[in-house]
């Protein structure tokens, strides 16, 4: 079972956002790298872009981005910063995850934002009222978020510091 405490919404929140502005800044980068490289490179980027679109170009980022990520470090690079990590439900203490539990974390994050961003939605707000403080693609690959390093003890009830 998980030795850690599960991560706050605020920390997953935060988390999310900071993984989001560098997953927000790689179409920017790719764009300025295509114009120094000429004409040619800018029009295939372009078309690219618009083919595909921004929303799927960002959907394929963050699906390859969480699953390397949590592959190799268990946490993204805003869970990171935010002293979290994400950790399977079943595991021993110091085992890592599984490709089957992290493909299925990420692809449901993906997946359950294609048809509409309601599911997603709801999911994202669902470790609100949770009392494991699991979203769907946690509960669906049996992961949960938890906090890790120093910071990683529950938090006494006089402990105001706590996030």
């Amino acid at each position: 079972m998980i030795d850690g405490v599960a991560a706050s919404y605020a920390r997953r929140t935060v988390a999310f956002a900071i993984d989001t502005l560098l997953l927000l800044m790689l179409p920017v980068l790719g764009f300025i790298v295509a114009v120094r490289l000429g004409t040619h490179a800018t029009i295939v980027f372009l078309y690219l872009v618009m083919v595909y679109g921004w929303f799927f170009w960002l959907l394929g980022f963050w699906l390859v981005y969480g699953v390397l990520m949590l592959r190799f470090f268990s946490a993204t690079v805003g869970m990171m910063v935010m002293g979290i990590g994400v950790s399977a439900v079943a595991a021993s203490s110091g085992t890592g995850l599984s490709w089957k539990c992290i493909l299925a974390r990420c692809g449901v994050f993906v997946v359950l934002f294609i048809p509409t961003p309601l599911p997603w939605l709801l999911g994202v707000f669902m470790p609100l009222f949770d009392p494991e403080r699991q979203a769907w693609h946690d509960k669906i690959a049996g992961t949960k978020v938890i906090r890790v390093g120093p910071r990683a003890v529950p938090a006494t009830s006089g402990d105001r510091t706590a996030l």
